[in-house]
C-alpha cells in the first residue's frame, strides 16, 4: 500500500473519530469556517494563478499521488507475472 494512501485513510480516520467525539456547534462553526477560507481565500488563488491551482485544491492535496486502479494494476502486473511463471 502506498504511503500517500496511508496518509489519506489517516485523515479520514480522524475525521470520522472527530464527527463523533466533538460537539455539533462547534462542527458546524469549523466546517463553515473551512468552507469561507476555501471559497473566499484558495478559489481565487487558483482562479488568478493557475500555475498553483493544484497546491490550492483541497480534493488535490489529499488525494495527492495515490495512484488509480489502472496504474496500480500496471505496476504490480509484472511482478505477478514474475510469481506466477515461477
Amino acid at each position: 500500500m502506498p504511503s500517500q494512501t496511508i496518509v489519506t485513510l489517516s485523515l479520514l480516520i480522524v475525521g470520522v473519530l472527530a464527527t463523533a467525539l466533538i460537539p455539533l456547534q462547534i462542527m458546524v462553526k469549523s466546517l463553515t469556517f473551512g468552507a469561507g477560507f476555501v471559497f473566499f481565500g484558495l478559489f481565487p488563488l487558483a482562479t488568478n494563478f493557475p500555475e498553483y491551482r493544484l497546491l490550492v485544491s483541497p480534493l488535490k492535496l489529499t488525494l495527492w499521488n495515490i495512484p488509480t486502479h489502472g496504474t496500480f494494476t500496471s505496476d504490480a502486473a509484472p511482478y505477478r507475472m514474475v510469481q506466477f511463471i515461477s
